[in-house]
């Protein structure tokens, strides 16, 4: 999160605004969970107008991600869960106000 405060305060400064791009979900693979040692998180994502439901096709045997590792991939490349994503989504004018709840969803934005 504190990543994300640094990116909007820069963002007010008129430096390139983050923005949120696709629907994505964050797979917390480890060498344990895996049993192979090279294993490492995962950001899973499909451009607009992918929705996360999509993303199960994409995966269909699994693994699937955890209620707070559906989120957004950000012009960065980083992830960001459905909270953050709307608090930078309002911040940056993609969306003037939220539409259902404090959480973003894709339908949301496209």
């Amino acid at each position: 999160m504190t990543d994300l405060l640094t990116a909007l305060q820069s963002a007010e400064r008129g430096s390139r605004a983050l923005r949120v791009v696709a629907a994505a979900h964050l797979l917390r693979l480890t060498p344990e969970e895996t049993g192979d040692p090279r294993a490492v998180p995962v950001i899973v994502s499909a451009p607009p107008p992918a929705r996360h439901a999509n993303l199960f096709a994409i995966q269909p045997s699994g693994p699937y991600p955890f209620a707070e590792d559906s989120g957004f991939l950000l012009s960065d490349g980083t992830f960001a869960d459905r909270r953050a994503a709307m608090t930078l989504a309002l911040a940056n004018g993609q969306l003037a106000a939220p539409t259902r709840s404090d959480e973003l969803f894709s339908e949301d934005l496209w």
